[in-house]
């Protein structure tokens, strides 16, 4: 009898944001950008490839809604982990180690890509998209790298898994799931979220 192991599992889930919310976050991420580059003086170049924090307690307090988006990230990171039998966690530790963290707002503009890479550190990684954009046309496309280290032809499961960038898709997976973005040839930025879940009071789960 032939058995599945050492199975890779990945969230890939379209979330209904209210309106409301999704008005509140795309407000948000104006102002951070508008008051950073105001503030520093640093254009797109100087800032994008890592994103500004974007759910601290200052931008909390002008936008609360915007802690509910925190929220989502929690609950896909916990489903993630209960694909996983032998998962520590629950969702109350994973939402204490994203509570420690701000999150990213990684944006890319046309002519930008990411090479391979994977989130040194951390034990998974989520991203969610806060809009659409047309990867045939205009590529920008996530690239999700077979984690299996040694792939050999025949014997092995497809070494990559493209996810279209899907306005409000979250996508979590664990760490070791290296991944990339092909180059982006759009006009409007392409514009995420990301958190890690880093080993923040691993201990105390």
């Amino acid at each position: 009898m032939t058995k599945t192991i050492f199975q890779t599992q990945a969230l890939i889930k379209d979330l209904d944001i209210p309106e409301d919310v999704s008005a509140e976050l795309n407000a948000a991420v104006d102002t951070i950008i508008a008051q950073h580059e105001s503030q520093t003086g640093q254009g797109h170049d100087e800032w994008a490839e890592n994103g500004l924090p974007l759910f601290t307690e200052e931008t909390i307090k002008v936008f609360p809604k915007i802690a509910q988006v925190r929220d989502y990230f929690v609950d896909g990171f916990w489903e993630l982990a209960q694909s996983y039998p032998n998962t520590p966690f629950t969702r109350e530790s994973i939402a204490d180690m994203l509570n420690a963290y701000t999150g990213r707002l990684p944006v890319m503009k046309k002519g930008d890509y990411k090479g391979v890479h994977g989130h040194s550190g951390a034990l998974a990684f989520g991203i969610l998209y806060l809009g659409d954009v047309d990867n045939e046309k205009h590529g920008g496309e996530l690239i999700l790298h077979n984690p299996n280290f040694s792939t050999v032809f025949g014997f092995s499961d497809s070494a990559n898994y493209n996810v279209a960038t899907k306005k409000h898709r979250l996508i979590c997976a664990p760490a070791d799931v290296w991944h990339s973005v092909t180059p982006y040839t759009g006009e409007e930025d392409r514009r995420t979220i990301v958190f890690n879940l880093d080993l923040v009071d691993l201990l105390s789960v």
